[in-house]
């Protein structure tokens, strides 16, 4: 499967061939899903350690401002630890589409010109 990760410390990679082994791997323990309902890029799932706040992982502001952004507004919660984006299928998660890759890095940029300003 190909992904999208976002680490903690704001570095982006794409991850390529991922399962739930590496998924988990890559957010170090057990998994949660959060939802980014973007009005223009539908079905996009990211996960995160479930754990993450209980094991004081590192604020993840890029995910977070990308997360507050999907639902047009700040939210009263924030996002730690490293970052999976992937493509929700309503049953299950697949690989993320040429659009989604495409936005979310453009999404992704927009808010490192933010944060760097």
């Amino acid at each position: 499967m190909s992904a999208i990760l976002v680490k903690a410390n704001g570095d982006v990679e794409t991850l390529d061939d991922i399962d739930y082994k590496a998924i988990s791997n890559a957010v170090g323990g057990y998994i949660e899903v959060v939802y980014f309902p973007f009005p223009n890029c539908k079905n996009l799932i990211a996960f995160i350690n479930e754990e993450g706040k209980l094991q004081g992982l590192e604020p993840n502001a890029k995910a977070t401002l990308l997360w507050h952004k999907s639902y047009g507004q700040p939210l009263a919660d924030f996002l730690v630890g490293d970052v999976v984006f992937l493509r929700n299928t309503g049953s299950d998660h697949a690989d993320l589409t040429d659009k989604q890759k495409k936005f979310l890095l453009k999404e992704i940029a927009e808010i490192e010109d933010v944060l760097n300003a």
